[in-house]
């Protein structure tokens, strides 16, 4: 059961952050390492800031230039970071996670210390 709900849950994230066309072996292993990048995109939905299926994560990023200075280039970063494991061949580990956590947090921050609130 844990097995299944695992694979269901990957594959909602894979098609979150548009990777539902990958072989199941890529959509697995890239969901996993990009997990990081859908729980920024779920943050930055809890405050109405939402990425069009049809902008690229690189399109949507640079979208966001009415945000605070610091939460702009975070974001920026986190969508490198996305672009160097899903086409780089990088993966995220231990260390790279913690400063992933972080910069996510510090996003939340800002938000969360701006004008707009969330849902």
């Amino acid at each position: 059961g844990g097995f299944i709900y695992e694979r269901l849950r990957l594959r909602k994230r894979a098609r979150r952050i548009g990777l539902e066309s990958l072989p199941p072996q890529d959509l697995v292993r890239l969901a996993r390492q990009l997990g990081f990048y859908d729980e920024l995109l779920r943050l930055l939905a809890r405050y109405r800031i939402e990425r069009v299926r049809t902008q690229t994560p690189r399109e949507f990023a640079q979208s966001l230039a009415y945000l605070p200075p610091h939460a702009y280039d975070l974001v920026h970063r986190l969508t490198d970071l996305y672009y160097q494991i899903r086409y780089g061949g990088s993966e995220l580990n231990g260390q790279r996670r913690g400063k992933v956590r972080k910069a996510i947090d510090e996003v939340e921050q800002i938000l969360r210390a701006s004008v707009r609130r969330p849902y």
